[in-house]
């Protein structure tokens, strides 16, 4: 029994290094897809208002398309997942092709929708906007669960699979906002930051491809005869419809903040065309620090009761927003 006992443990230390490159590559695969998303994000922005103009409306259309893009990628990209594990992998890169294909057409698209509808009414303007970002945010929201779906066979962990690939992916995104606007864009051009999103993409499908089946198959040729993992369904995780109305009312009010607060910023920028990465640069960042500091919190303290914390972390947000405002409208009328 003792032998087989060590010879146990010799086999997971010698598969420990493979799971750790797996998770370490598709750590560095989230965040470089966080980037090449808020690229998009900052110079279709910049190039839609060329022609659209810059407004309230025209940010708040934009972030509302790629939320709303990004949560119907989600949900198509975790019921292809559980349909198809096993091709997760190679959907994954088809996502990140087509993406990177539609970055390249996207410059002259934008230009001719731009020249075609520049005299429209606002209704049409907004159809096309919509139109325009529906494809590629959905692509980009499926990539999460597919990629999720890989790294949980790996880490038999769910939470902390979710909270990990999270916190990656939106620091890559806040870099992804900053450098876009601040670098590339400022020095180099809108057109250069997407064709930079664009190879972003490219290398990404190249290197989910070629890299991640390999190791993959080398963790599975050690765990041939080990215990199955942990099976992670409806019996493993129950969320009850109170959870679904949290989390929706969280992420409802959670982008309804940062438009007010873009709105607040611009005013007092006097409309930099910095303000709008600025914001969700700095908005992304916190994102993901919360993020990765409630995971370190919960696996301390896992018997710790979450909807308490939740809770309290709402009530602490309601009480920075109504202080910061009240600051933000009472300190200027008194200088």
């Amino acid at each position: 029994m003792v032998a087989e006992a060590d010879k146990a443990i010799t086999k997971e230390q010698r598969l420990q290094p493979l799971k750790d490159t797996a998770v370490a590559l598709l750590c560095l695969i989230f965040f470089f897809s966080g980037a090449s998303s808020l690229l998009y994000q900052v110079a279709w922005q910049r190039l839609l208002t060329i022609n659209y103009g810059v407004g309230p409306v025209s940010v708040t259309l934009i972030v509302s398309m790629y939320m709303l893009g990004l949560g119907l990628g989600a949900l198509a990209g975790g019921a292809l997942a559980q349909r198809y594990s096993n091709s997760a992998v190679r959907i994954y890169c088809l996502c990140e092709i087509i993406l990177g294909l539609f970055g390249l057409a996207s410059i002259p698209i934008l230009h001719w929708l731009g020249n075609a509808t520049s005299s429209a009414s606002f209704a049409v303007y907004c159809l096309c906007i919509c139109a325009f970002l529906c494809l590629p945010t959905i692509l980009m929201g499926m990539t999460l669960p597919l990629l999720t779906e890989s790294l949980t066979r790996l880490n038999n962990s769910f939470t902390s699979t979710v909270s990990t690939l999270y916190a990656v992916n939106t620091y890559g995104a806040a870099l992804g906002a900053i450098i876009g606007a601040y670098v590339l864009i400022s020095f180099l051009g809108l057109d250069f930051a997407v064709y930079v999103a664009v190879t972003i993409n490219f290398l990404l499908a190249a290197s989910v491809y070629f890299a991640l089946p390999k190791i993959k198959s080398g963790i599975h040729s050690h765990q041939a005869n080990s215990q199955p993992r942990e099976i992670i369904n409806e019996t493993n995780i129950k969320l009850g419809t109170k959870m679904y109305i949290w989390v929706f009312a969280t992420g409802f009010v959670a982008i309804g903040l940062e438009i007010v607060w873009f709105r607040t910023i611009e005013l007092i920028v006097k409309s930099s065309p910095y303000a709008f990465a600025t914001v969700l640069g700095i908005y992304l960042t916190g994102i993901g620090i919360g993020s990765s500091l409630v995971n370190k919190f919960l696996s301390a303290k896992p018997k710790i009761n979450r909807s308490q914390l939740y809770f309290t972390f709402q009530c602490a947000i309601s009480a920075y927003v109504v202080l910061s405002y009240t600051l933000l409208t009472t300190y200027p009328a008194k200088n």
